[in-house]
């Protein structure tokens, strides 16, 4: 949230988050599609990063991997 200023002055309007759901191995390894990563924050902060972002005019595009789940 702290790097939204910056990206903000770099004239930035959009960014690509990779999945943050709960996997076993890597991003792309699905095992939970409600629950956050605990290395990527809880869900209040990332509530509060989109809340940021939003309020600079800043879009998040969050990556939902569908077809790679780990069940």
């Amino acid at each position: 949230e702290k790097k939204l200023d910056y990206l903000e002055e770099l004239g930035v309007t959009g960014i690509w988050v990779q999945p943050i759901n709960k996997s076993n191995r890597s991003p792309y390894s699905t095992i939970d599609y409600y629950g956050l990563n605990p290395d990527y924050g809880t869900m209040e902060e990332l509530k509060s990063f989109l809340a940021t972002a939003e309020e600079k005019g800043i879009r998040v595009v969050m990556d939902l991997v569908i077809n790679h789940c780990a069940y």
